[in-house]
């Protein structure tokens, strides 16, 4: 049987969104918005982020690397 799509480990990027098909290939940078919630702590990497998901994303005890590219 087939785990979930959804079944992220502690990092989460692009790269790995798009391996779990949940988003689509032609999207080149990621923004990370305060929408929703976060309930464990995750290392995130994107290009934008908004400042709710910046302190949601602490909040968790989680971090996040803005890419400059």
């Amino acid at each position: 049987m087939d785990k979930p799509k959804n079944d992220i480990k502690n990092i989460l990027d692009l790269k790995i969104l798009k391996e779990k098909k949940l988003v689509n290939k032609k999207y080149k940078k990621l923004k990370i918005l305060g929408a929703g919630e976060i309930k464990k702590n995750l290392e995130i990497s994107a290009h934008f982020a908004s400042k709710q998901a910046l302190s949601k994303i602490e909040k968790a005890g989680g971090k996040i690397s803005i890419i400059k590219k």
